[in-house]
């Protein structure tokens, strides 16, 4: 659920400069060792975490500073196992119902395999391909698609795929993938693939603090871009998670996946997002 956008979008934002466009939610959360690290395309660690367990999770996306008196969109992530195969479902649904967006992805062999969004208040969609690359077999590519303004243009682009390439979705577990080394100071990088444009861009993680949440002892991760130029234009990240096993992750805060409607003009805003914890 992180959709990030970086790009000169005069006409459509009334951007002067280049800019990113988003971050999501996609994390859903469970605590259990299953392999090695799920999602990443690349070798990153021991895995925490499963990609269809729980096969549901919910949460509640807030307007930043309104103290979670706002509501914006809640989120619903349905994961299915079929062999090798987890097919994923997100919806983002506005207070009145409606479906905002929808994400749909494919792992195989807790690989990332294909990744569709689909906004329908911007009309906005995207779409990610994992392949061997035709020409040179030993290696992936990733194809990426992104389609906007109500399919006024279309962008495409072809990238090598690099290891530790992450989607929205598989932050979280690459996070638990690296929890010892996080909780010990490290900085961890990884690639995020893009849709607007399409292309990919470096990130890395790091632990900014030891604090508490409604009373919990919580690890805060800090999240931002390795290139400098980029990180002038973009927020942190930050991840509330629980400080002791399962690490289950209790808040986000960030920009969100739908746009919301401001001013007239369809435009990507930043959110709390709490996730339903019994």
């Amino acid at each position: 659920m992180f959709y990030l956008a970086w790009k000169n979008r005069v006409a459509r934002h009334g951007f002067a400069w280049k800019s990113v466009c988003w971050v999501g939610v996609a994390l859903w959360i469970c605590g259990r060792p299953v392999g090695l690290a799920a999602g990443t395309n690349g070798a990153a660690g021991p895995l925490v975490i499963g990609l269809a367990e729980p096969g549901l999770i919910t949460g509640t996306l807030y307007e930043m500073g309104s103290h979670r008196a706002k509501e914006m969109f809640k989120f619903r992530r349905s994961a299915t196992r079929d062999g090798a195969n987890v097919r994923v479902e997100q919806l983002f649904s506005r207070p009145d119902g409606s479906v905002a967006c929808r994400e749909k992805i494919r792992y195989r062999n807790d690989q990332l395999v294909s990744y569709e969004i689909e906004d329908f208040g911007a009309g906005d969609r995207g779409s990610i391909l994992i392949e061997r690359d035709p020409k040179k077999p030993q290696q992936q590519r990733i194809l990426m698609e992104h389609i906007r303004d109500q399919g006024a243009k279309i962008e495409n682009s072809v990238e090598v795929l690099q290891p530790n390439t992450l989607i929205s979705d598989t932050i979280y577990p690459f996070i638990l993938a690296h929890w010892d080394e996080l909780r010990q100071g490290a900085a961890v990088k990884f690639h995020l693939i893009s849709l607007d444009p399409p292309d990919t861009y470096g990130f890395r993680v790091t632990k900014d603090a030891e604090t508490t949440w409604e009373g919990r002892p919580v690890t805060r991760i800090k999240m931002v871009p390795t290139n400098i130029i980029i990180a002038r234009f973009i927020r942190p990240i930050y991840f509330l998670i629980e400080a002791a096993a399962p690490h289950r992750v209790f808040s986000y805060t960030g920009r969100t996946t739908p746009q919301n409607k401001v001013d007239g003009s369809w435009k990507f805003v930043e959110a709390e997002a709490v996730f339903d914890w019994k």
